[in-house]
């Protein structure tokens, strides 16, 4: 059962005690990934950025209800994992995909309150998700059957150097940027549960 309590201190927990660690990688029997680049601050180009820390939260109980595989950022090594475009966390993913552990990657982030949408899907213009298309139009009618505010490669795209384009040319992959206002504010705890059911519902349908 979903408690928004629970939902909190597993996050703060599970960052407090692999806070000494740049990453964390977590491998079950899945061909699944879920990645949180962005659960601590980043520095992109000399300019640090906030942590997204509602990303992880969303990410931790993904892996807990589905035993995906799971990588998340948990130290601030003055880099963006999601911008940069080598580091451990990318070279991490690079070797289970060509081990064939993984076949898709759902990376997750943070949007600013002041977006007026809900979530964000980064497919750069369909090339990401070009291997399974029926997979994205599902996750996008699922979400907009609930009346999430879902807008489309805006404004973020998964292209270039971030972790969904990076990988998205060999495997399925998406970027997922969800509203901060939803991940992480007791106010919508019952539209978070309804987006978590969403995404495990989803998910579960993966081959």
């Amino acid at each position: 059962m979903f408690t928004y309590t629970s939902y909190i201190k597993t996050r703060k927990r599970f960052m407090r005690e692999n806070k000494n660690k740049d990453f964390v990688y977590l491998k079950n029997d899945s061909n699944v990934l879920v990645s949180a680049p962005h659960g601590v601050p980043q520095t992109r180009l000399g300019k640090v950025k906030h942590e997204e820390i509602g990303s992880v939260s969303v990410a931790l109980e993904l892996n807990k209800r589905l035993n995906t595989n799971l990588i998340v950022k948990t130290a601030n090594n003055f880099d963006d994992v999601n911008f940069d475009e080598r580091s451990p966390y990318k070279s991490k993913i690079k070797s289970e995909i060509e081990k064939g552990n993984i076949k898709y990657i759902i990376d997750f982030h943070g949007l600013a309150k002041y977006r007026d949408i809900d979530i964000n899907l980064g497919i750069n213009l369909g090339k990401n998700i070009h291997t399974n298309v029926p997979l994205y139009e599902d996750l996008l009618k699922r979400l907009k059957k609930e009346k999430f505010v879902v807008s489309v490669d805006n404004p973020f795209c998964g292209g270039a150097k971030t972790i969904a384009g990076t990988f998205g040319g060999d495997i399925w992959t998406i970027q997922v940027e969800l509203n901060y206002d939803i991940t992480n504010n007791i106010k919508n705890k019952d539209r978070l549960e309804t987006l978590l059911n969403v995404f495990e519902s989803w998910m579960k349908t993966i081959k």
